[in-house]
């Protein structure tokens, strides 16, 4: 991928505006993040070159991503574990990491020089865009219908089969939460009204959380809840 392209799939998440508190995530269901800590030895140079790129969903503008444009001489040498494409997120020392999430390039350039002057190496931590591997759905309805469907690891079920237009829900079921009311919670995991027989596969799920336990206690072991997986 350009770098266009790779930086059209980040964008910069606010989590503390008045701390300047920034994270990176993808926008691309397809791509996750993978989190990256390497050193690179500064002398005589370190041999990275930076691209400032326009976060596409930042319409106000007030911040950036800084991806890895280039590599050369001790960037590149056997061990240094960077990328083109690589999304800078912190730079220091082991134990003295400053964060330079959403930051511009100019305030990145400043933080690598005011690394210590003692110290041989520079750290980075980036987060790099990887493919996530795609999974297999089987499916069989009570009324006897069968299909597969394909999604990237890490997907909502729930988010799979509305996807899909597969009808997960059947309205005359009454909810966990409220059991003189029919409808659903819309994925909040309160009304179990998605819940799901897992034949196989069991072992590749997350583990359940509290709602989930809640409203799947007293069933079987493998009845799991949709919108929780």
């Amino acid at each position: 991928m350009s770098l266009e392209e790779i930086a059209g799939r980040f964008t910069i998440q606010v989590f503390d505006m008045d701390d300047g508190v920034f994270g990176l995530s993808s926008v691309d269901p397809a791509y996750g993040l993978e989190v990256v800590k390497t050193s690179v030895s500064r002398s005589p140079s370190l041999g990275i070159t930076l691209n400032e790129m326009v976060d596409a969903n930042d319409f106000n503008g007030e911040k950036a991503i800084v991806l890895i444009g280039g590599l050369d001489g001790n960037a590149a040498a056997e061990g240094v574990n960077l990328q083109v494409g690589d999304a800078i997120t912190a730079i220091g020392v082991p134990g003295e990491l400053k964060s330079v999430e959403g930051r511009d390039y100019d305030y990145i350039i400043d933080t690598i020089l005011g690394v210590d002057p003692e110290a041989d190496e520079v750290t980075f931590v980036v987060n790099r865009l990887v493919k996530r591997a795609t999974i297999t759905v089987n499916y069989e309805f009570l009324n006897g219908e069968r299909g597969t469907v394909e999604a990237p690891a890490g997907s909502n079920l729930r988010g799979v089969f509305m996807q899909e237009g597969l009808k997960l829900y059947d309205e005359r079921t009454r909810r966990f939460d409220m059991p003189y009311a029919t409808g659903d919670c819309a994925g909040e995991g309160l009304c179990g009204t998605c819940l799901v027989n897992v034949v196989r596969g069991g072992e590749l799920l997350t583990p359940k959380d509290r709602n989930e336990e809640l409203i799947t206690k007293g069933r079987p072991l493998a009845w799991r809840a949709a919108c929780r997986l």
